[in-house]
């Protein structure tokens, strides 16, 4: 006999014992597995997938019935009963489309929450966030000033060529002499401000 046989049969009873429904589904459907792909016996496995289907479908646990209906259908496959194999397919295709529905529409009511929150949360950081300008306005206003046509894309280029950084740096120097005389005393770089 397996050890993960002997493993599950003890689950079985303990979970029997203390009335685990769903450990129970679970495990005979387990058992069914091993008895199906180690052992070849189909007809065991019938049986263990046929009581692990009943008690999922009693208590409602949709992904033991998508289980037992996966197993019971490859297992009655292999005893050549088509018509009854064809059900479970179909019980199998029904809950699996079931469950992928569920878990796609927590996806997105998460996605859609989680959304609401950041823009909530964005909106009470920056008061003015709906006028703000967006990254990618941002980036195209950035990539223009450094376009040939534009006054700093052509300075840039004429010293380039020119092999001359001094006419920029005189031009920077001059804006920044300029920008120093419209900050007040306080925060001029090097003077102290009056007490």
């Amino acid at each position: 006999m397996d050890a993960a046989l002997v493993r599950y049969e003890e689950c079985l009873d303990i979970e029997q014992g203390s009335g685990d429904r769903e450990s129970e589904s679970f495990t005979l459907y387990s058992i069914g597995n091993v008895k199906l792909n180690r052992e070849g016996n189909a007809s065991q496995a019938v049986k263990f997938a046929e009581r692990s289907l009943a008690i999922a479908r009693e208590i409602g646990y949709q992904l033991n019935i998508m289980r037992a209906a996966q197993l019971l259908n490859e297992a009655l496959a292999k005893q050549g009963k088509w018509g009854r194999a064809l059900e479970m397919l179909e019980l199998y295709q029904q809950m699996k489309d079931s469950l992928s529905n569920a878990e796609n529409t927590k996806k997105t009511v998460r996605l859609q929450m989680r959304y609401n929150f950041a823009k909530k949360n964005l909106r009470t950081v920056w008061p003015m966030w709906p006028n703000w300008p967006s990254w990618r306005t941002r980036r195209i206003q950035r990539s223009k000033a450094n376009k040939p046509g534009t006054a700093s894309g052509l300075r840039v280029r004429r010293s380039a060529a020119l092999g001359t950084g001094g006419v920029v740096y005189r031009m920077d120097r001059k804006r920044r002499k300029e920008r120093l005389t419209m900050m007040p005393p306080s925060c001029k770089h090097g003077s102290s401000a009056p007490k």
